[in-house]
């Protein structure tokens, strides 16, 4: 067998973007478990970034299904950043600059803490890596190291309602932004086989835009 081969990942599994609706991978988990299919790779993006972790770090989809309802819920999105509709209201005044999120982030850091603490992407049981969006240049950003916390938190900084978020000196978006499912990231680390699931198009505005035209 060629070495290269080998050493190459088998089956990698892609959860792209999708807000809540990436809970459903934990049913496509399930079916590859059944199948006795193992998983060599995760890679995930916005939200699929919390599934493709929590799966990555050696939990049961049960145990996924535990810490969604302790991490999702519509709580991490209630409480609003005031300084930030200040900024709005009065941007002279206050200031509106990169950091500018309308949604206090604080409860979304912890709950993130208290599931992931200072675990490394390096470390986690199966490979992994995270996808974001470069705040400067609109470019995809792929974490393969660091602390998972950050790359998560990345990940799901929904433009406008959490504050895009800081990692060695970079401020970083939604990874939805560059690219809502990231193949291509599984593609480039050689997985074999890529089984993904995805709930947002990357063409969905131009659909609506155009079945919008047509109605007219």
């Amino acid at each position: 067998m060629n070495q290269d081969a080998a050493r190459s990942p088998g089956v990698a599994v892609v959860i792209g973007s999708g807000s809540v609706k990436c809970a459903a991978s934990l049913g496509l988990i399930n079916v590859l478990n059944r199948a006795g299919i193992g998983i060599d790779m995760l890679v995930g993006c916005s939200a699929g970034c919390l599934y493709a972790t929590i799966i990555a770090s050696g939990k049961t989809t049960a145990d996924a299904m535990e810490m969604t309802r302790a991490l999702w819920t519509s709580t991490i999105t209630r409480k609003h950043n005031h300084r930030a509709l200040l900024r709005t209201a009065f941007p002279k005044l206050f200031g509106f600059d990169s950091r500018y999120g309308l949604r206090d982030d604080t409860l979304v850091v912890q709950r993130l803490e208290a599931a992931f603490g200072d675990s490394r992407i390096e470390n986690i049981k199966i490979p992994l890596h995270l996808t974001a969006t470069d705040f400067a240049n609109g470019s995809q950003a792929v974490f393969s190291r660091g602390r998972a916390l950050d790359a998560i938190r990345a990940s799901i900084a929904v433009p406008f309602l959490f504050s895009p978020w800081p990692i060695d000196g970079r401020l970083y978006l939604d990874g939805y932004m560059s690219d809502p499912l990231p193949v291509g990231v599984a593609m480039r680390e050689g997985a074999n086989i890529i089984v993904a699931m995805g709930f947002e198009s990357p063409y969905q505005d131009d659909i609506n835009s155009v079945a919008a035209l047509r109605s007219r």
